[in-house]
């Protein structure tokens, strides 16, 4: 049978527990806030998480060659870590590469607003007996952005961007984007092989032409998820070595064009 004391502490027990339960009730929220996302920008092979959404700066290769045909080598499809493979140049007459960006942003939250100012600049270079440059595209203050919405949102969701550069517009002009060299424009580079014979003379064997890439983004986003959002800020910068044609050349002349490049994004994960 119970002693009274140990009735008394039965009963004091109890009420804590009940008062501890009410406390924990009343304090939580009834919407706990979405977490940070975490930003990274680079080759894709060197960034992992659970993948909120991810966009590739891009790079397409075209080669045309005398009889007029037009065939895509490779173009950035988000699938990729890399580009690497060989084509054959018998009859090449010229080679394009071009800057296309593609984007992928899984249906994880209601919505997910990202915008971002970006800065790039691709400088290319002949590596031979000695070094020619072939030109640099330049992109400044260029307004990029990508945006998920599920059924019923309003796309015109304005979000707050204020922070974001003044300057930046939909559209680069042409005093803050250009191409020099080679590149036509900031987002095509095209090459000849009359000038490549031109510039390289007879008797190589190989030639390889690089590609280098150095990418900035001020980024702001916006998570929208059953009426709760968040707002977040980054600044990303990636430089390094895009990619190499190689320029294969045989006892007839060119024979064959490599080409290796990696896939350049910018991908936010879940912490």
């Amino acid at each position: 049978m119970f002693s009274k004391h140990l009735f008394k502490s039965a009963i004091e027990v109890v009420i804590l527990v009940v008062l501890l339960a009410a406390t924990v009730y009343y304090f939580v929220p009834e919407k706990v806030k979405l977490p940070a996302i975490a930003f990274a920008v680079g080759p894709s092979s060197q960034i992992t998480g659970e993948e909120i959404a991810e966009y590739e700066t891009g790079i397409g290769l075209d080669a045309t060659f005398l009889n007029g045909s037009c065939i895509t080598i490779f173009r950035s499809d988000l699938s990729h870590d890399a580009y690497v493979g060989e084509f054959c140049a018998l009859d090449l007459r010229l080679i394009n590469v071009t800057l296309p960006g593609v984007s992928r942003i899984p249906q994880t939250y209601n919505k997910i607003v990202m915008r971002w100012v970006e800065n790039k600049t691709v400088d290319t270079l002949l590596l031979n007996s000695e070094v020619v440059n072939m030109g640099t595209a330049k992109v400044v203050g260029f307004l990029n952005g990508i945006i998920s919405l599920r059924s019923g949102e309003d796309v015109n969701e304005p979000g707050n961007w204020s922070d974001l550069p003044i300057n930046a517009t939909i559209f680069p002009t042409q005093d803050a984007s250009y191409g020099t060299g080679y590149w036509k424009n900031y987002y095509e580079w095209r090459l000849d092989m009359d000038e490549l014979k031109s510039i390289v003379g007879e008797g190589s064997d190989q030639v390889n032409i690089t590609f280098n890439l150095d990418y900035s983004l001020i980024l702001r986003y916006m998570l929208v998820n059953e009426g709760e959002k968040t707002y977040g800020d980054a600044n990303l910068q990636w430089s390094g070595r895009w990619g190499t044609l190689q320029f294969i050349y045989d006892e007839h002349g060119l024979a064959s064009v490599k080409f290796s490049f990696v896939a350049v994004k910018l991908i936010a994960v879940a912490p």
